[in-house]
C-alpha cells in the first residue's frame, strides 16, 4: 500500500521522520553458511591492515622510524608528523621536501643508508596518497646509495661449508652443522631457517615412499607480497639430508630447528672460523663470512653446477632473473681459496674431505642416542 503525499509533495513516512529516526542502525554483517561462520572464526583473531604485505618486525621497525622523524620535525619544522601528513588537502611537496632535509642530516651524521630508506616507506605506508610524490627524497637516496661502498656477505664455497660442518661435529655441535647445511643448501635465508619448526621440516622418512628429497616450510616469506604466499625450500644433497634426518628425525613438530637465539649461532660460526684460520673482523680488503653467506655461496654453487639460471631463482625464490643475476654478479667466488693463507687452506682441505668420514660417525652416535657432549672424548679413543 502506497501512502498518499502530504500536501507538499513528500511521503508521510518520510515527513514524519520514519527514515531519518535516531533509532534505526545500520545492520551489521553476519556470516550466513557454515563454511563462513568457519571463516569468520579463523579470521577473528587477525588484524587486518590497510598498507602492503610486510611483516609485523617491519611494522613495528618503521614506527620507531616515524618517531625519529616525528622528533626531527617538531625540533626543526615546528610542526609534528600527524599535523603534517593529516592535513587536507596535504602538501607533498612540504613532505619529500622535510624528507630530503631529514635525510640529508642522516646521511651526514654516519646513520646507515637502510634507514633513510626505510623512514620514506614508512611515510608512504602512512600516507598512501603521496607515495608517487616522493620523487625529491628518493633522488637524495639514490645519491646517497650511489656514493655508499656497498658490501655484500660473501658467498661460502663448497669447501668451507664442509670444513665448518665436519669441525662443528668433532666439537659436539651437530645442531649448528645442520642448521649451516641446511641453510647452504636450501638457499635459504638465515631468518627463515631459525624461525622454522620440526614441523616444517619434511624429511624423505616424513613424505611418500620413494621421495629422495627434503623441504623446509616457509610460513614467513619475505617476497609473499609478490611471489607465492606460502613457499617452500627444496634440499637434494643426500648427505645433507642424513644429517638432517639423524639431528631432526626425533624432534617433536613444535620444536624449533635452532632452539637458541641468532646471536649464539653468530657466535658459535665465529668460533669455527677463528679455529679455521679464517676472519672474522672487517678489514681493508677483508670481509668475512657470516650467517648471511651461506644463501648466496648455495646460490652460486648450484648456479655453476646446473647453469640454468630460472631454475637457481626458483631455488632460492626471486622475484626475477635479472634481480638473482645482480645478487649473484656482485658476489664474488672465484678467487676466494687465492686470499687464503697456508695454513687455512690446509684446515680447509683436509676438514672438507673429513666430512663422509665425520658424518657416518656423528650419525651412528645420534641413533645410538649417545648425547653430543660426550663426543670430544670418542673422537680420540
Amino acid at each position: 500500500m502506497v501512502l498518499p503525499p502530504n500536501k507538499v509533495g513528500i511521503p508521510v513516512a518520510i515527513a514524519l521522520g520514519v527514515f531519518f529516526s535516531p533509532a534505526v542502525t545500520a545492520m551489521p554483517l553476519s556470516a550466513d553458511t557454515g563454511e563462513e561462520v568457519r571463516r569468520a572464526t579463523r579470521r577473528g583473531s587477525t588484524e587486518l591492515f590497510a598498507d602492503r604485505v610486510i611483516r609485523q618486525r617491519t611494522r613495528n621497525y618503521r614506527e620507531t622510524l616515524l618517531t625519529v622523524f616525528d622528533e626531527w620535525l617538531q625540533a626543526n619544522r615546528f610542526i609534528s608528523l600527524d599535523a603534517l601528513l593529516d592535513a587536507k588537502p596535504i602538501d607533498a611537496e612540504t613532505v619529500a621536501g622535510a624528507l630530503t632535509d631529514f635525510g640529508r642530516e642522516m646521511c651526514y651524521a654516519g646513520k646507515p643508508y637502510g634507514r633513510f630508506s626505510e623512514t620514506i616507506n614508512a611515510v608512504a605506508g602512512r600516507r598512501p596518497a603521496i607515495r608517487k610524490a616522493l620523487v625529491q627524497a628518493w633522488d637524495l637516496a639514490f645519491a646517497w646509495q650511489a656514493d655508499e661502498p656497498r658490501e655484500h656477505h660473501p658467498a661460502m664455497p663448497l669447501s668451507v661449508l664442509l670444513a665448518i660442518c665436519s669441525l662443528a661435529l668433532l666439537w659436539g655441535w651437530p645442531h649448528e652443522a645442520a642448521v649451516f647445511a641446511l641453510t647452504w643448501a636450501g638457499i635459504l635465508r638465515i631468518g627463515e631457517t631459525i624461525a622454522a619448526t620440526r614441523g616444517d621440516l619434511i624429511l624423505p622418512c616424513d613424505a611418500a615412499p620413494g621421495t629422495t628429497y627434503a623441504l623446509l616450510r616457509i610460513l614467513q616469506p619475505k617476497t609473499r607480497g609478490r611471489l607465492a604466499k606460502h613457499q617452500s625450500a627444496r634440499i637434494d644433497p643426500i648427505d645433507i639430508i642424513r644429517l638432517l634426518t639423524a639431528v631432526y628425525k626425533n624432534y617433536n613438530s613444535e620444536t624449533k630447528l635452532w632452539n637458541f637465539s641468532s646471536t649464539t649461532l653468530r657466535r658459535r660460526l665465529n668460533h669455527l672460523l677463528r679455529a679455521l684460520g679464517l676472519p672474522v673482523e672487517k678489514a681493508p680488503g677483508v670481509v668475512p663470512f657470516d650467517l648471511g653467506s651461506f644463501r648466496p655461496g648455495g646460490a652460486t654453487f648450484y648456479l655453476q653446477l646446473f647453469e640454468d639460471s630460472e631454475l637457481v631463482r626458483r631455488r632460492g625464490r626471486w622475484v626475477s632473473v635479472r634481480v638473482l643475476e645482480i645478487y649473484l654478479q656482485e658476489i664474488s667466488t672465484a678467487t676466494f681459496h687465492a686470499r687464503l693463507s697456508g695454513e687455512a687452506r690446509r684446515r680447509v682441505g683436509e676438514l672438507s674431505k673429513s666430512f663422509p668420514y665425520l658424518l657416518d660417525q656423528a650419525e651412528s652416535w645420534l641413533l645410538a642416542g649417545i648425547p653430543p657432549i660426550a663426543w670430544k672424548h670418542l673422537w680420540s679413543s
